[in-house]
């Protein structure tokens, strides 16, 4: 089962907050946090590893279980598969809604994602759709475990309940499965309709309750 966690860092925006959480964190991590640039990003790399290691606790997961991070603003989220299963491949991925430019779809997507974007009749809905897009390709590049040096351009996602991916790199033979996360009964004070969520993986069995943890 594909269980995913999600909070909100804002808290740890603050010294006294984020003082507390780092000292939280194993060596590695300490020093992953201190090579990011500003508060907000070592605010993230902490929030999501402490994210990942309250999900462990809570399900009596080991660093052996397949997990996956992401961060975007203020929220991180974290998604694990509970079974055990070393071969499932998994990635999430969370976006903030931000500028839209309409030369970004066919810089990056397929020629049937433009189409489809290209459907919606303004700029808003364009907009909304590209960021369902871009999540739902990012979490497949994770998952496939080469991220970004997977060109967007080499597979396409159809939007649909599920949505799917219709085309894949004939190197990655497994089935992989698409999932957009609904955000709409998470606390107003998340402001989660600002972002947009996807989770892919291996296998069809996942939780699609998104979990809040409170920093």
């Amino acid at each position: 089962m594909v269980k995913i966690w999600i909070g909100n860092i804002a808290p740890l925006l603050k010294p006294e907050k984020f003082d507390d959480y780092y000292c939280q964190l194993p060596e590695h991590r300490k020093k992953k946090a201190d090579h990011q640039g500003v508060l907000l990003k070592k605010a993230q790399s902490v929030g999501v590893w402490i994210l990942w290691s309250r999900l462990k606790e809570r399900y009596g997961l080991t660093d052996e279980n397949v997990y996956n991070l992401s961060h975007s603003g203020d929220c991180v989220i974290c998604s694990t598969v509970t079974s055990g299963d070393k071969d499932v491949k998994l990635g999430c991925d969370i976006q903030r809604i931000e500028d839209y430019n309409e030369k970004l779809p066919s810089r990056f997507f397929a020629l049937s994602e433009i189409e489809r974007i290209k459907q919606e009749p303004t700029i808003q809905q364009q907009k909304e759709v590209f960021y369902r897009l871009w999540v739902l390709k990012e979490s497949f590049q994770k998952a496939t475990r080469l991220g970004m040096k997977l060109d967007m351009r080499s597979f396409q996602i159809a939007l649909g309940s599920p949505s799917e991916i219709i085309r894949q790199p004939k190197e990655f033979l497994q089935k992989y499965y698409c999932y957009e996360v609904e955000t709409r009964e998470m606390r107003q004070e998340l402001k989660l309709k600002d972002y947009k969520i996807a989770v892919c993986v291996t296998q069809p069995e996942i939780d699609e309750e998104l979990y809040e943890f409170i920093f």
